[in-house]
């Protein structure tokens, strides 16, 4: 039997607890908030009455649902962390396991308003959280921002309606798939972890990002980068930091599933090709000519890798590569003009002489 609460604002919170596996649903009640503060949560909650959930240097156990909550609020702070209470806590329960070493998950489905963040160096970063943000169409999204966190795992996906921010995060694995943002979308100050990791990566699947922006990414950090069905020639490039040559830009691909590079399409030297000309296109529009002539040679680089390419077309990239490096050269052009001037003047002289 449910029954309605006539207090002004009831605040639940759980402290120091273990709770493997918690469900909270049905809330009729519309001023409940729920905090967990240096647990080990693993659950569900599923109710949209609630005013909101936090979380403040928390560990998951298996994995945390949020679904339809109105305000979502997870913190990692410095000021009050006490691993070596925790590790006596958890090792009473379950034993032989690392206190950093549990993988931390949070599915967070459909929200409203959602502030994650960090307050710890980033080399001293104890928490590595994975979140996975996805969103519905037509909800009342209005914001959902990240902060100073490192995350093991990235992954955002819908239609969301409010603004978006991620900002001086560090992130291994990032996924935006069947993204299409009606509102505001920026990331600022992003790059990995650690670049040793073999699960560093980038995959952009079935995305149309027109107007997101991406400021100050370390693109060049990645290993790999997917784009797959992707429109990306509106979106805003921003003091981003991206390969200097094809060896190294040949990172970025067309592959339907990044965690299998090696599974090409047809048409992957074609689709590499578009890559590329999105790139340019992106970055020459907010009047970056100097990457975006960069970009037009790394294309005409992907161009030649074309098998279908005639040998006449493919002739003219490689005289245009030798005498220019496609526009990006003054020295090849330069002593191109000296290499051959002076011989051509020198055979001028001897016909003169022989007169």
């Amino acid at each position: 039997m449910t029954k309605k609460l006539n207090l002004s604002i009831i605040s639940i919170g759980f402290f120091s607890c273990i709770l493997g596996d918690i469900e909270i649903d049905n809330v009729v009640s519309k001023n409940i908030t729920v905090g967990f503060f240096r647990s080990f949560v693993s659950g569900k909650i599923n109710a949209k009455n609630l005013m909101a959930v936090e979380f403040n240097n928390c560990l998951t156990l298996s994995g945390m649902f949020l679904i339809d909550l109105p305000k979502i609020r997870i913190s990692y702070t410095k000021e009050n962390i006490e691993l070596n209470h925790w590790q006596g806590l958890l090792m009473q329960f379950y034993q032989d396991i690392g206190l950093l070493n549990i993988p931390i998950k949070y599915y967070i489905h459909n929200p409203q308003q959602v502030d994650i963040s960090s307050n710890f160096d980033n080399q001293n970063e104890p928490y590595k959280p994975t979140i996975n943000l996805v969103y519905n169409q037509g909800t009342d999204h209005l914001m959902t921002k990240i902060t100073g966190m490192s995350l093991t795992v990235f992954s955002i996906s819908g239609n969301p309606g409010g603004s978006i921010s991620v900002e001086n995060t560090r992130i291994d694995s990032w996924y935006i798939y069947d993204f299409f943002p009606e509102g505001s979308v920026s990331f600022y100050n992003v790059e990995p972890i650690s670049t040793s990791d073999s699960d560093v990566r980038i995959g952009i699947h079935g995305s149309k990002l027109d107007g997101v922006e991406f400021d100050n990414i370390a693109f060049d950090a990645y290993p790999i980068i997917s784009f797959y069905r992707t429109k990306f020639s509106k979106a805003i490039f921003t003091s981003c930091d991206f390969p200097d040559d094809y060896k190294t830009f040949s990172r970025f691909v067309p592959i339907e599933n990044v965690h299998y590079p090696d599974r090409r399409t047809r048409n992957y030297e074609k689709a590499q090709y578009e890559i590329f000309l999105q790139l340019k296109k992106a970055v020459e529009d907010r009047g970056n000519y100097y990457e975006s002539q960069k970009l037009q040679a790394i294309a005409h680089d992907a161009l030649k890798q074309i098998k279908t390419l005639s040998r006449l077309d493919r002739m003219i990239l490689k005289i245009n590569n030798w005498s220019n490096n496609h526009g990006l050269s003054i020295k090849r052009p330069f002593w191109g003009f000296i290499f051959f001037s002076i011989p051509l003047y020198m055979l001028y002289l001897l016909s003169i002489c022989k007169r």
